[in-house]
């Protein structure tokens, strides 16, 4: 169980119930000043991973510094999906708990989270918005999908979300590159000696591979030439039927190591 504890001025917190009979969503929206945002809230809800040198993040992070005192009107603000949501109006004090990791984190809004957390204790007079939705785990792909529009995520990102990519991670997660393996849009690693930047290698260069030793699907006659010449269509091919690659679990490590 994972809690993380803000301060709310009380008059910004609202509860909105589902207005269908019975729904067992709720929303709670509230602003919080930049200094009184947790740290540690879960981020593998969010379908893509943070790239902050991009031109979106360098515009957040220039809002936020401009202490212009309108960063929460012009910010989407921050969209979390929690197990429980309980506020303490005398205390002006939320709290979010958190008991499924790989459904209940931060949706959308991770750039703008993990600026904010750069920036805490500069003296940052500006609140952001959080949104924070209970209720909600058996649409999070969805939800997921319907809010990251400012940037397109790709379908990789969506499916290694709906944990299609595991037969592939099954199969080669003992392999000494795997963790270079880029499962979700802007995923890095750092060389723990250096500290620079990896190489990563794109999900669907794994998929290509391995469809090249799909012989079911492809033949003398039907060669598997989208493993080269297109990226996308290999990728709608492998997400048809992800179960179908268990097959390769056995024999995957073989295939990598010839291909090296």
């Amino acid at each position: 169980m994972t809690t993380k504890t803000f301060k709310v001025k009380a008059n910004t917190f609202r509860r909105l119930d589902d207005p269908f009979e019975n729904g067992k969503s709720k929303k709670y929206v509230f602003y919080v000043l930049v200094d009184d945002v947790p740290e540690g809230i879960p981020m593998a809800t969010n379908p893509r991973e943070q790239k902050l040198t991009s031109a979106v993040a360098r515009a957040i992070e220039e809002s936020l510094c401009s202490n212009d005192g309108y960063f929460h009107l012009k910010n989407r603000g921050i969209v979390i999906s929690a197990a429980k949501v309980t506020f303490n109006n005398s205390k002006e004090q939320v709290t979010l708990e958190f008991d499924d990791n790989m459904t209940q984190g931060n949706i959308d809004g991770g750039h703008t989270y993990k600026i904010i957390c750069e920036h805490k204790n500069e003296q940052i007079e500006q609140y952001v918005q959080f949104e924070v939705m209970t209720g909600v785990e058996d649409i999070i792909e969805d939800l997921a999908r319907a809010r990251n529009t400012s940037v397109q995520v790709d379908e990789k990102s969506m499916a290694e979300l709906s944990k299609k990519f595991d037969p592939i991670k099954e199969a080669l997660e003992g392999m000494p590159f795997f963790k270079r393996i880029a499962f979700k849009q802007n995923q890095a690693m750092t060389d723990p000696n250096t500290g620079k930047n990896l190489k990563m290698i794109d999900a669907r260069e794994v998929v290509a591979i391995l469809a090249m030793f799909d012989i079911k699907n492809f033949s003398e006659r039907n060669q598997p030439t989208m493993a080269y010449s297109s990226k996308a269509k290999i990728l709608d091919m492998y997400l048809e039927n992800p179960e179908y690659y268990r097959k390769f679990v056995n024999i995957a490590p073989d295939i990598f190591d010839l291909y090296g």
